[in-house]
């Protein structure tokens, strides 16, 4: 890939040194004539035109790199940024989805809204918004206790979501304890 791009500075340095050769095989160890001079003249002339020649695409080259590594730069943090404010609006809209299934009851789309909001706190290391669905939780719970309500499976990934949001919140205490299967069970049944 190298040799491609800089083809031109190397031919240009092969032709210099051919003419050097040449120059060199005219040049008569004893007498040193006019020609002798515009011959070495005429390699030394060669040899700083493929220099300049190699300077100047080595300076391309080296531009376009630093240039490539800039753009790069720059559409990795534009690319990082969208995909923060995408899965902050994610977020939002499935809260929206929580609330909604929560006061309908249906407990197998609450508890999958539960599943990818937390999947995109996970992905955002938000501690705020995580607190805020620990705080919608624990809420929600008090007013209406809906563990209970939930079937195996929905409780099983309801429990992951529970563990994974009590990794980002501060204190995780009131939210394991009021979703630990053992002290709900002996909550409910009483």
């Amino acid at each position: 890939m190298k040799f491609k791009s800089n083809w031109l500075a190397g031919t240009s340095v092969v032709i210099s040194v051919v003419a050097l050769c040449l120059c060199a095989l005219r040049i008569e160890p004893i007498e040193v004539g006019s020609g002798t001079v515009v011959g070495v003249g005429v390699g030394l002339i060669g040899v700083c035109a493929a220099v300049m020649v190699a300077a100047q695409v080595y300076g391309l080259h080296y531009s376009e790199e630093k240039m490539r590594k800039e753009l790069d730069a720059r559409a990795d943090k534009i690319l990082n940024e969208a995909n923060y404010n995408m899965k902050k609006s994610l977020f939002r809209n499935e809260m929206v989805t929580i609330v909604g299934a929560n006061r309908q009851g249906d407990w197998a789309i609450f508890t999958e809204g539960v599943n990818l909001a937390t999947g995109y706190i996970a992905d955002l290391k938000d501690g705020e918004n995580a607190l805020f669905l620990n705080d919608y939780l624990l809420e929600s719970n008090n007013l209406f206790p809906f563990y209970k309500q939930m079937n195996e499976s929905d409780r099983r990934k309801f429990d992951n979501c529970i563990i994974r949001i009590s990794k980002l919140v501060d204190n995780p205490r009131p939210l394991l304890d009021a979703f630990n299967p053992e002290t709900n069970t002996d909550k409910y049944t009483s």
